[in-house]
């Protein structure tokens, strides 16, 4: 499993939205396919609003959630190089490069 919470800026929260429609619409096949490519079996992101500004909190499950972004940087399937460039943008953050540790799971109830 991998998660994490990208910080979004305020002016990309409509682009955002609009990726997100693409992405459960019509790009709704190619995602589903890339994130069987990828070895997820869940794929979400929520956005949320704090003090400090929008984040996007991302949760990747399955054998591919571990190291998903580096397999997605190193790829050259055209729909995750748009995926990538997507993510970038409107991060404004280089998903390519290697990002901080990944968070640590402190509370887990699984019953």
């Amino acid at each position: 499993m991998g998660a994490m919470a990208v910080p979004l800026p305020d002016e990309h929260v409509g682009a955002w939205m609009e990726f997100a429609n693409q992405l459960g619409g019509p790009r709704a096949a190619e995602f589903a396919e890339f994130n069987t490519r990828m070895g997820l079996d869940t794929h979400q992101a929520y956005l949320q609003q704090s003090p400090q500004g929008y984040l996007v909190v991302v949760i990747h499950k399955g054998p591919g959630g571990d190291d998903f972004l580096k397999r997605l940087a190193d790829s050259d399937h055209p729909f995750d190089r748009w995926f990538l460039e997507q993510i970038s943008t409107l991060h404004n953050q280089d998903f390519s490069q290697p990002l901080p540790p990944a968070p640590r799971l402190l509370i887990d109830f699984t019953p």
